[in-house]
């Protein structure tokens, strides 16, 4: 409950901050985003996952831990197409992600339709999924 007032305190004095705060509790999650944080970190609820994802396929679990710490020369980045860029308007399948060096891992999109995708997961007002359509547009409400 101190970080839903600690969030309040911090819009209020500066409205354009980036709040990110942390929930030990589900239910404290929804409280957050509506003082105003744009980020809400669940730490007992990643650590769960990061477990069972440990015990279920320990090799997927080593490859994406060696991502984060940027042990080998793979770096995740998310690359927002914005109005009017090179590819803007294009469908995934012209991009040619291969010859720019680029792995598209998944959308984040704020589409309403988007949201029906079966591997899409809520962020805040927008949806992240895997394994987009190559017939997909690029564009202002996409990041990839």
């Amino acid at each position: 409950m101190v970080n839903v007032y600690i969030t309040l305190t911090s819009r209020y004095l500066n409205p354009d901050i980036r709040i990110i705060s942390r929930a030990n509790n589900q239910d404290n999650v929804k409280k957050l985003y509506q003082a105003g944080a744009d980020n809400v970190i669940q730490p007992f609820e990643i650590a769960a996952m990061a477990v069972a994802e440990y015990i279920g396929q320990p090799v997927a679990f080593e490859a994406i831990l060696g991502i984060i710490r940027e042990e080998k020369q793979f770096i995740m980045e998310t690359l927002c197409v914005h109005s009017g860029s090179l590819i803007d308007g294009m469908r995934i399948s012209e991009v040619d992600c291969q010859r720019r060096k680029l792995m598209l891992v998944g959308v984040i999109s704020a589409n309403p339709v988007h949201r029906k995708h079966k591997n899409s997961y809520k962020l805040k007002n927008e949806h992240f999924y895997f394994n987009p359509s190559p017939i997909l547009y690029c564009g202002p409400v996409i990041c990839w």
